[in-house]
């Protein structure tokens, strides 16, 4: 389980602060765990909005697939676009 995942599961009102502590860190937002999951693939499944906004305003790639080929992309695309330009 990478930092970055391990900030999803905490709290809503810690896991922002502690996202950004990471991004500001340099963390790479892509890191894909063991299974290939990344911190998006998590956001996404316990709709951590919060942390999907954060991720897709630093460049987040929804198309990274897990072992299984599963991406965000298609979860994504319509969030995506809402938060473009957004700051």
């Amino acid at each position: 389980m990478t930092m970055m995942t391990r900030c999803v599961l905490q709290e809503e009102k810690t896991r922002c602060k502690a996202f950004q502590l990471l991004l500001n860190k340099g963390a790479n937002v892509n890191l894909q765990d063991s299974s290939g999951r990344t911190a998006l693939t998590y956001a996404c499944q316990m709709r951590c909005n919060d942390i999907v906004r954060i991720l897709v305003q630093n460049n987040v790639d929804p198309d990274i697939a897990d072992d299984k080929g599963v991406s965000c992309h298609l979860v994504l695309q319509p969030i995506i676009f809402c938060y473009i330009g957004l700051e």
